[in-house]
């Protein structure tokens, strides 16, 4: 949200349930605000949106742009093929494990990150976050 921020555009949120079902009317709640871009909190939900702007009518990617987050083989079966953003799990806990150690021994720092992209499974895009 703090880049949405500094870019001078209003931070739109509305609380999803993190499956695929339930979440019309908080896509509905950010569509009545004009978002042009939509960033679930996980694949299911991004899965979700794709559907209930088609039976809109909405073009995605030309009208709403649309991502997730997780990197799940189903993000490749749909049309347009979702865009996501993955992290190995491995990777995500071996992170966990390196901040906490770090935080136990008293480093107050933020972790700091780095942002990669690549094709996903399924042939959509997959962008990989990795905390450094």
């Amino acid at each position: 949200l703090e880049g949405v921020a500094a870019l001078g555009l209003p931070p739109l949120v509305a609380q999803g349930n993190f499956r695929f079902g339930g979440n019309g009317e908080a896509l509905e709640a950010l569509l009545a605000q004009e978002a042009d871009a939509l960033l679930l909190a996980n694949d299911l939900m991004a899965l979700e949106a794709l559907a209930h702007l088609r039976d809109l009518g909405v073009e995605v990617p030309g009208e709403v742009a649309v991502m997730g987050f997780d990197g799940i083989p189903e993000g490749g079966w749909v049309r347009p093929r979702l865009t996501t953003m993955a992290r190995p799990p491995e990777a995500s806990a071996t992170r966990a494990v390196e901040r906490l150690l770090a935080r136990l021994g008293g480093d107050t720092s933020p972790p700091g990150g780095v942002l990669a992209g690549g094709p996903a499974a399924g042939g959509g895009e997959r962008l990989i976050n990795r905390f450094i």
